[in-house]
């Protein structure tokens, strides 16, 4: 081994000699626990409760996909504007106008076109959205039409247009002829049928129309006529009087329901009620759960009892009205509606919102939880109104 091999050697060992046996671990940081930390036991608890927390919002988010639009959300105060068709008169020509339903206040108008009229309003659940019958004053016009009406923020008319698919075959001339679905997808309607371009009597043409494009289905009916519309809230099927004869008084008056398909088609019917034949007048107005109907019969003074309390005073009116609400199912009467006072409503009007709680006649609006009334202004000389 050469010398510089040995010196390299040894100055290995000498390097070696200077280590010791045992290198001391080297100091290890330790975070002091906080005040606040879980203690061991708690951690799978949190942990639980931590994907309980998780598991629940995914529901809430699922169950507000699953919700229906806020379009037909519904709340206990009334709604707040009421749309009213009127005839030409001396305060104009014939013209829709929207009123403050708290007031009665008129916050805007707009009039029909020119040699028309407007007749029959249907108003979405969100008090925003109206559709009303558009139909020439000629005596032998035999179409219509429907414009959409939009409110903006205040209240005011921000929008205006006629439906797609018009105009429609036939003549309005009942009164509540025109229902739409609470979210505004769908209306119903019916209209005296026409032959050769000319309205004839007897028969009508019922029809459920798409507000988006204009579609829809029709069925035809050889005798007969419908009025007082109204749709489930789910807009699955709509009620109505269904009157056959001459008048009323004569014929035979019946509540019917039509169940409507998911395309828009009118389904299998069902008479629900068949009525006295000494009603002047009935209209009937479908609760949104379509379960129950409510029912106003106008008839003689004298085939109504009077209200407790009123005896049989004089000053009572010719023609009454009495409010009833029967069962969907069957027709069987579950609850009479006694208004304020005992006192009788024109028969010429009767809807419900869109929570089923308020009833709009032409003498003012129930409150039929409660019994409250409050005058609405502007209703006796309506051709019709909604809200």
């Amino acid at each position: 081994m050469s010398d510089i091999e040995n010196r390299l050697r040894d100055a290995l060992h000498a390097a070696a000699d200077t280590v010791p046996d045992r290198t001391p671990p080297l100091p290890v940081a330790r975070p002091s626990r906080p005040r606040w930390a879980l203690p061991r036991f708690a951690v799978p608890i949190a942990a639980t409760l931590a994907l309980l927390v998780v598991l629940t919002g995914v529901l809430a988010v699922e169950r507000l996909r699953e919700r229906p639009p806020r379009l037909t959300e519904r709340s206990g105060a009334m709604p707040a504007y009421l749309f009213v068709s009127l005839p030409a008169d001396r305060s104009g020509p014939a013209r829709l106008q929207i009123r403050a339903t708290a007031t009665g206040r008129v916050v805007d108008e707009v009039a029909a076109p020119t040699g028309s009229e407007y007749l029959d309003v249907a108003v979405t659940a969100d008090n925003r959205t109206a559709f009303v019958v558009v139909q020439p004053r000629r005596a032998t016009a035999c179409t219509f039409g429907i414009e959409r009406i939009t409110l903006g923020i205040d209240g005011r008319i921000a929008a205006r247009s006629a439906l797609p698919g018009g105009p429609l075959m036939g003549v309005i001339r009942e009164d509540g002829t025109l229902a739409v679905t609470p979210d505004g997808r769908r209306l119903v309607y019916s209209a005296a049928r026409c032959v050769g371009g000319r309205p004839v009597d007897g028969g009508m043409t019922l029809g459920v129309l798409d507000t988006g494009g204009g579609t829809g289905s029709t069925r035809s009916f050889a005798r007969g006529a419908a009025r007082s519309f109204s749709w489930r809230a789910d807009g699955r099927g709509f009620a109505f009087v269904w009157i056959t004869g001459a008048s009323p008084s004569t014929g035979r008056v019946e509540i019917r329901t039509f169940a409507v398909g998911e395309d828009g088609t009118i389904g299998a019917g069902r008479m629900i009620r068949r009525l006295r034949a000494d009603s002047v007048l009935t209209l009937a107005a479908l609760l949104p759960a379509g379960d129950r109907i409510v029912v106003s019969e106008s008839k003689p003074a004298a085939a109504i009892a009077p209200p407790p309390g009123t005896g049989n005073a004089p000053a009572r009116p010719p023609v009454a009205t009495e409010l009833s609400v029967i069962r969907a199912a069957d027709g069987a009467r579950v609850d009479t509606v006694r208004l304020p006072g005992g006192s009788a409503i024109a028969p010429s009007l009767l809807k419900l919102d869109a929570s089923g709680r308020h009833l709009l006649t032409a003498t003012g609006a129930y409150d039929l939880r409660t019994g409250r009334a409050r005058p609405v202004g502007g209703g006796s000389t309506a051709l019709d109104a909604d809200w």
